[in-house]
């Protein structure tokens, strides 16, 4: 018989979980002031289907939030709501690319660095 170090097992959960728990805060702080600059209401950013959908309304965009649920295909319409997004704080679609692939970082680029909202304020 192997013998089990259940210790091991146990900290790397807690570890995965405390990970997925700060990324999940940085998230929803950097979403909130994304949100809080385009006129929506900031605690959206922390309801994990709102959030997209907040970030589907803000984009502009005419395609609907459930299509991120499709697989593949979900990274294409995330990319769609990221630019348009982008977009509306002055950004290009290049911007928008980076989104996707690192959505925490370029929440917080929007959130907390200069960028201006010049979009239409959300209700």
């Amino acid at each position: 018989m192997i013998p089990m170090d259940y210790g091991l097992i146990v900290a790397i959960y807690v570890g995965t979980l405390v990970a997925i728990l700060a990324v999940y805060v940085w998230m929803g702080l950097a979403l909130s002031a994304v949100f809080r600059k385009a006129g929506a209401p900031a605690s959206r950013a922390w309801i994990p289907i709102m959030n997209m959908f907040t970030l589907a309304k803000i984009s502009g965009r005419a395609e609907s939030p459930w299509l991120l649920f499709i697989p593949f295909y979900g990274i294409y319409v995330l990319y769609l709501f990221v630019a348009g997004v982008s977009n509306r704080f002055g950004r290009s679609n290049g911007f928008g690319v980076f989104g996707p692939i690192f959505f925490p970082i370029w929440a917080s680029i929007l959130g907390w660095g200069s960028a201006r909202w010049v979009g239409a304020t959300v209700g």
